[in-house]
């Protein structure tokens, strides 16, 4: 019966049809799941940092073409931009892999040790800025210290005093590994072998944020879900861009928009 664990919610047209949770917040405790519990969104995350930057663009604070070098003048690479990070066309290698190549054991990686590990060791880009679309997870990295860098605020705070609290998100927030205690309806992640349960939760590399760690729960992502067809948080404009496909040098585009993936054969479909 335990084949799956997890919470449910269905919605068409501004309804919500059908929600339900299944299963437990911690096979330890064995604390029954509900339909407000927070579950690390993973890569959903982006999204929320994608909107962050738009926030602050339309405050004047920044432009999407800017140069990161501007924000993050210690950065080894010449002509990425904050669009490049958000569309995941910088060129950018991935961060797990320059950490796995550099650590001492006891390190627990953060965004602002990201970066000088970065300007540190300069790893090559794997292809020329804007010429490809490769996903990676330290673009949005590196655009959580832009926004921190900008705003002179935790993105945890800036997440909460621009998002959460005006669109009533109570079960949405950052946490990592390095925050003093943890949330109640956070749900922790196990993996099982047969009958054995073991928990599969945070590592190492969670002390950063942006490319993951936002928690959120079915219900919140709903209301996110629909604040996105209002002027709530920004401009319906500005969003718009958010949902155009990345357009490369050579004048193809793919099919991703900030932190939104665009399905190609269905319009008005996007995912992650």
């Amino acid at each position: 019966t335990n084949r799956f664990n997890g919470t449910v919610l269905y919605a068409e047209k501004g309804k919500v049809i059908y929600k339900k949770a299944f299963g437990v917040t911690d096979y330890r405790t064995n604390q029954p799941l509900t339909t407000t519990s927070s579950f690390n969104l993973a890569s959903v995350t982006k999204q929320f940092m994608t909107m962050c930057i738009m926030i602050l663009k339309e405050r004047g604070q920044l432009q999407f073409d800017d140069d990161i070098r501007k924000y993050i003048p210690e950065l080894p690479y010449d002509n990425i931009t904050i669009r490049n990070l958000m569309t995941h066309t910088s060129g950018i290698p991935e961060y797990f892999d320059v950490f796995q190549r550099y650590k001492t054991p006891l390190d627990t990686l953060t965004n602002e040790k990201l970066i000088t590990l970065y300007s540190t060791n300069k790893p090559a880009l794997d292809f020329a800025t804007g010429t490809k679309w490769n996903y990676c997870n330290t673009n949005y990295a590196l655009l959580v210290s832009i926004i921190e860098r900008i705003s002179k605020q935790p993105i945890d705070v800036f997440v909460k005093n621009n998002i959460t609290t005006p669109l009533k998100l109570n079960d949405t927030y950052v946490y990592h590994v390095l925050m003093p205690s943890i949330p109640t309806n956070h749900v922790y992640g196990f993996e099982e072998t047969g009958e054995r349960r073991k928990l599969n939760d945070l590592t190492v590399f969670d002390g950063v944020v942006g490319d993951g760690n936002i928690y959120s729960s079915v219900e919140d992502l709903y209301k996110w879900e629909q604040s996105l067809n209002t002027e709530k948080l920004v401009k319906a404009a500005t969003f718009a861009q958010a949902l155009e496909p990345v357009k490369l040098k050579d004048g193809t585009t793919y099919p991703y928009g900030f932190g939104w993936g665009i399905e190609k054969d269905k319009p008005g479909e996007y995912s992650h």
